[in-house]
């Protein structure tokens, strides 16, 4: 339990590493969910890796 403690002593005594690991906590399980939820939404289609020319459409598309 000493190590609690110490980690807790040390957060109080440095409340912008507190800060820190909960921006760091916050944006990991963001980025979690994100990927997550995109894997769950992308659906079981047969991926053959490469792009569907969308990009490129827009690229080649004319500006008006």
């Amino acid at each position: 339990m000493s190590g609690v403690g110490d980690l807790r002593r040390f957060l109080r005594a440095n409340p912008q590493a507190f800060v820190l690991l909960l921006v760091c906590l916050i944006l990991g399980i963001g980025t979690f969910l994100a990927v997550a939820f995109g894997l769950v939404g992308s659906g079981r289609g047969n991926v053959s890796g490469e792009p569907s020319g969308v990009v490129a459409a827009q690229l080649l598309a004319p500006p008006w």
